[in-house]
């Protein structure tokens, strides 16, 4: 059986969504009245949705070549016909000097042809014709083109290759972080926010959507690494099958939706991806342990973070008579391929069930609350009920930390108080 984001087969995939601005100065008075209509016209299509680019990292120099060009052809099949959806895809193969950005162009069906035009662009793919697709250089370079040279409202970027979650490394060694390249290198999730930040310089605007066809990348530090760069997060708590998300379900299900904005958009990506993998689904495999989940990283950063560093501050202060308690609460809670990470929805639930401190009882409902609000869309089979849509790094007693948890360098998330939690329930 095939995963594509296991330990030994994880993919990562994630797409950008961002608007790009016009930047038209008013030279005359006709330049100005023409740019002044444009900008109006292009807000009332971005209150509808508008146009959306979608910008895919396609990194497949490894053992996911496959199901690259599978996905590049569901692409091909899906993509919608009346022009308001627009995939640019960076692909690197296995095959020497097969790098390249495509267009994506619509084709008749699933029938192995890759027929999308490659896209002359010497700033991203140099005369080799070969990238090392994990360098955070190239990709940069990528979405910076993207941000200068392509017209949409909103962008979406997808991250596909293999993932591992917030660390390289963790708790597999054979893993890789994300988009990993089998003879060059690897993304970290430090990668995100100069990646982010160049993306928004080029293009006057954060990604609508950042998603992660790839395996074990919704965590609640990532959505805060994403804060100001991007406004959703599609990801998975769990692995992935090979083939991941279901491209022409998806374009299928985007060509029915009048109104595309990121939250229809992403709510739409995790409706096809649970409805493929269900039995009579288009990519059944005899799987039972997808999820996937769409995160509001504005409502993530806003009011999760504040709540969670209260709730930290209050589970400090009780640890003397709650700390058997907390324990078990994590020991109940729902986890997933890495063991040191877990559900924080189900976290919750059962410290809910048990607490009887006032004070953290607040807390603990203050938080659930904002959590379960940033939450968009949410999904799961069967065999993973429970999964409320992100986990959080929390190691066992028995379990190390990652000193470079501590480190907002290497993971933003250590700003906030939950590392100090951590370390005081052990």
């Amino acid at each position: 059986m095939n995963f594509k984001r296991s330990a030994a087969f994880l993919a990562a995939s994630t797409l950008f969504l961002a608007g790009c601005g016009n930047h038209l100065g008013g030279v005359n008075s006709g330049v100005a009245k023409r740019s002044l209509a444009y900008n109006a016209a292009a807000k009332r299509r971005a209150e509808k949705g508008g146009k959306w680019a979608i910008l895919v990292h396609l990194a497949a120099e490894n053992n996911l070549y496959r199901f690259a060009l599978q996905d590049l052809n569901e692409m091909e099949a899906g993509l919608p016909t009346d022009g308001s959806v627009d995939v640019y895809v960076l692909f690197d193969g296995i095959k020497d000097g097969d790098s390249a950005i495509y267009k994506v162009k619509r084709d008749t069906g699933m029938n192995g042809n890759i027929i999308s035009e490659k896209i002359s662009a010497p700033e991203v793919i140099p005369a080799s014709n070969e990238i090392d697709s994990g360098d955070v250089k190239v990709v940069t370079r990528f979405v910076e083109w993207a941000g200068k040279n392509i017209q949409a409202d909103h962008f979406m970027i997808d991250f596909w290759d293999h993932g591992s979650g917030i660390f390289h490394g963790a708790p597999n060694p054979i893993t890789k972080g994300f988009g990993w390249d089998d003879k060059g290198s690897n993304l970290e999730t430090s990668d995100l926010t100069p990646l982010g930040n160049a993306f928004r310089a080029a293009s006057g605007k954060p990604f609508s959507i950042v998603g992660f066809d790839a395996c074990l990348m919704a965590h609640g530090e990532i959505a805060y690494q994403l804060r100001g760069n991007a406004d959703y997060l599609v990801a998975s708590e769990e692995l992935e099958p090979g083939a991941g998300w279901d491209y022409r379900g998806w374009f299928n299900a985007l060509a029915q939706i009048p109104s595309k904005t990121p939250a229809a958009v992403g709510t739409a990506l995790v409706d096809t991806y649970l409805a493929s993998y269900a039995p009579g689904g288009s990519q059944t495999s005899g799987r039972d342990d997808t999820t996937l989940s769409l995160t509001d990283i504005n409502a993530f950063t806003q009011n999760v973070v504040p709540a969670l560093n209260d709730f930290s501050s209050a589970a400090i202060s009780s640890m003397s008579s709650n700390k058997e308690g907390f324990q078990a609460a994590r020991a109940k809670a729902r986890t997933f391929y890495n063991r040191d990470c877990a559900d924080l929805g189900s976290f919750l639930g059962n410290v809910r069930a048990s607490v009887r401190d006032q004070r953290l009882a607040a807390a603990t409902a203050k938080l659930d609350a904002a959590y379960r609000s940033a939450i968009v869309q949410t999904g799961n089979s069967p065999s993973r009920a429970g999964a409320t849509g992100l986990v959080l790094y929390f190691p066992t007693p028995k379990q190390n930390i990652n000193p470079r948890y501590s480190d907002p360098s290497k993971v933003a998330f250590a700003e906030t108080s939950w590392k100090d939690f951590l370390k005081a329930y052990r």
